[in-house]
């Protein structure tokens, strides 16, 4: 058991020095949601139109009173539930608002001049909020595309343009975009900061742990602070979250003698240990085996 136990210790050492990376950057977040620098609720609608496909400007210009319609439905939906909209001037909030046509079809078979279409419209509308406060019923907190798809599916007229009929819609999704700092999480739903101890890497998106010699004691952060002493100070490992774990560094010659001679030990020693614990693994199952035979 004791050879077993050093050979353990003498693996785990042996890792240790080589730097492999045992941890994933989600093990670095906070586990505290943090509201997104942005969100988009995506929903296909569907309408029946005369409008023809073909006629880009009549295309254009059908695209356009969608779009209206659309924001002017938000801004009334806006003023009930105010949450869904930070600014003072609801209209800002919806600018936004995109409308693009991705299938268009005749109900017809033989073409006439006033065939109707049915066409599919993306639309991806903008959000402050994951949720809202619904007034009418007691202060329920209720998730923003729960309303938004309520809202579309019985309020049919209001997103429609004269002559035109929404027969039906489809919650596509939503697509959250995570300020610095902070990182998606939860299947790519919501954003958690960086904890204290790591930073934000915005090339690679990932929490990552502080260098030796550096610190970082805030969550949601992009660098981490060096230590004090113009090089003279360094941490004992990566991570730290306080300057207080910022050490001065050994520069006496007898330092210098001791790390030359611990460090070449420490890995002959795990190597060593390692080696010895796969011998007798081997030696031990091949004597296994000439037993059975």
């Amino acid at each position: 058991m004791m050879e077993v136990n050093i050979a353990h210790t003498g693996l785990a050492l042996f890792l240790v020095l080589l730097r492999l990376p045992l941890t994933s950057s989600y093990e670095n977040i906070s586990n505290t949601p943090v509201p997104p620098k942005e969100q988009i609720y995506s929903f296909r609608l569907k309408y029946r139109t005369n409008v023809d496909c073909v006629d880009e400007a009549a295309k254009n210009a059908f695209l356009g009173q969608i779009r209206i319609k659309v924001i002017s439905r938000l801004i009334e939906l806006a003023k009930e539930y105010p949450s869904m909209c930070n600014k003072e001037n609801f209209s800002e909030c919806f600018q936004s608002v995109k409308v693009d046509l991705k299938a268009c079809e005749t109900t017809n078979r033989r073409k006439r001049s006033m065939d109707f279409f049915d066409v599919d419209i993306n639309v991806e509308i903008p959000a402050t909020s994951p949720t809202v406060e619904d007034s009418s019923e007691s202060s329920k907190v209720v998730r923003t595309e729960s309303i938004l798809q309520e809202d579309i599916e019985t309020q049919k007229t209001d997103y429609s343009p004269q002559g035109v009929t929404l027969l039906n819609s489809t919650y596509v999704g939503k697509n959250v975009t995570c300020a610095n700092g902070t990182i998606l999480s939860d299947d790519n739903k919501n954003c958690e900061a960086c904890k204290e101890g790591t930073y934000h890497d915005t090339t690679t998106d990932v929490c990552k742990k502080c260098p030796k010699s550096f610190y970082q004691n805030s969550t949601g952060q992009t660098s981490c602070e060096a230590c004090p002493g113009s090089g003279n100070m360094y941490t004992l490992s990566e991570g730290s979250t306080s300057k207080t774990q910022c050490v001065e560094k050994d520069t006496s010659q007898a330092g210098l003698i001791t790390g030359l001679i611990l460090g070449p030990v420490a890995i002959v020693i795990g190597l060593g240990a390692s080696v010895h614990f796969i011998r007798r693994r081997w030696f031990s199952t091949g004597a296994d085996r000439l037993l059975r035979s």
